[in-house]
Formats: C-alpha cells, sequence, structure tokens
C-alpha cells in the first residue's frame, strides 16, 4: 500500500486511481517509487481541481503535464 494513503480511513478516489496507475506502471517501495507515486498523486489533485476527470488518458497528456 502507498504511503500516501490515509490509515484511518478509505483512500480518496485519487488515491485509489494513483494506486491503481503505480501498480499498473509496477511501482515499487524504492524512494524513487514513492516520489513517483507523490507527483502522480499531486497531478491528480491539481487535474481534478481543474475539472479533468480521473482518466489516465486524460491527466496525462503532455499539454496537462506542462500546464501543471
Amino acid at each position: 500500500m502507498p504511503t500516501i494513503t490515509r490509515s484511518d480511513s478509505f483512500p480518496s478516489p485519487i488515491e485509489w486511481f494513483v494506486i491503481e496507475m503505480g501498480e499498473s506502471l509496477g511501482l515499487g517501495k524504492r524512494p524513487v517509487d514513492q516520489r513517483r507515486r507523490r507527483v502522480l498523486y499531486l497531478i491528480a489533485k491539481w487535474a481534478t481541481a481543474e475539472g479533468v476527470p480521473l482518466d489516465r488518458a486524460a491527466i496525462l497528456v503532455p499539454a496537462m503535464v506542462e500546464r501543471f
């Protein structure tokens, strides 16, 4: 389980999104993988605040990443 999840409640939709992306990308427990999860979380949180749906194809397009 990534360290970005809260231990006192269920993961938020953004946390689930990052967990699933991390698993599909093969992220492990190395510090670099934790940083990658953190960046994915920050991008996903920012994108949803901008009105973008939680969709990998919508969030990780180069134009969206550049705006972040």
